[in-house]
């Protein structure tokens, strides 16, 4: 789950097999925008998550993910650790994860205020991550990190690297509030990607 001492001279691409981009929809789901999935072989690895069984290795787009890695190493020199959860998310993964939230919580509308629908998340750009502190593992994507030292380094200092929180306290999209959730809009394409977001805050 950590990272080597030095940054890696070459960070690794990917070389699975391209994914078709999915078309995107045009309208709002629940107050969710949409997003095309982003090509297999336009994504690095930029961290491993997790042990054993359930160890996976996480994805982000190229220059996201480079980005990444510089805000990471930065914290470093700070005394702190953050740790990518969750980068991409293919649309089949996403619509796993709301269907769980529907069974959970009763209904597609309050799943949403939790999980975006399939072909709605972020994650599916390869531009999104969900950040952790590696000092409290215990607290991956629970409202908790928002009083790690490392959430507060992310306030002070993401937007340095090209990276801002999507859903603040009391966004207009209604969905709950999420620190652990942080887009790269570091680019002119990489900021055209969240316009329709980023353009009613």
């Amino acid at each position: 789950m950590g990272l080597p001492n030095n940054p890696p001279a070459e960070i690794k691409q990917a070389n699975s097999v391209s994914v078709r981009q999915q078309p995107i929809a045009t309208q709002q789901a629940y107050r969710h925008f949409p997003y095309a999935q982003a090509e297999q072989n336009q994504l690095i690895i930029v961290s491993s998550y997790a042990t054993g069984k359930d160890k996976r290795f996480e994805f982000m787009d190229v220059e996201a993910g480079k980005a990444l890695m510089q805000m990471i190493y930065a914290a470093r020199e700070e005394g702190i650790w953050i740790i990518p959860v969750s980068g991409f998310r293919t649309i089949e993964q996403q619509q796993q994860l709301f269907q769980n939230q529907i069974k959970r919580l009763g209904s597609a509308q309050e799943a949403a205020k939790v999980s975006a629908p399939a072909g709605y998340s972020e994650h599916h750009t390869g531009f999104a991550v969900d950040l952790t502190d590696g000092k409290f593992p215990k607290q991956d994507i629970k409202l908790q990190f928002e009083t790690t030292d490392a959430y507060r380094w992310l306030t002070r200092h993401a937007k340095e690297f090209g990276f801002e929180m999507s859903f603040k306290q009391n966004n207009f999209q209604g969905i709950s509030f999420e620190p652990w959730h942080w887009r790269y809009v570091g680019t002119p394409d990489a900021a055209a990607i969240f316009s329709q977001a980023r353009n009613q805050r």
